[in-house]
């Protein structure tokens, strides 16, 4: 029995809304922002556990302050792309 490396269940799972929300898209559906965002802060989570996983640095990587950043980031931009259409 093979054990996958940490982190590809969250990768995994935020491919499938990001996979959700391309298909509406090109289909002419509106996307949904949240879920969006769910799936890129999934895969962020995936990722540096992945990283953290694979390189083993010597050092512990604080995911959920990563995380939070990344929130951070994604909100501000939201709103700086909104008011850029208004």
């Amino acid at each position: 029995m093979t054990l996958s490396p940490n982190g590809t269940g969250a990768i995994g799972v935020g491919l499938i809304p990001l996979g959700l929300n391309a298909a509406r898209s090109l289909n002419g559906i509106p996307i949904r922002v949240w879920s969006t965002m769910l799936g890129i802060l999934a895969l962020v989570w995936g990722g540096v556990d992945l990283v953290g996983s694979l390189l083993r640095p010597s050092f512990e990587m604080p995911t959920f302050a990563i995380l939070l950043v990344v929130l951070g980031v994604m909100l501000i931009g939201r709103e700086l792309i909104r008011n850029r259409t208004e």
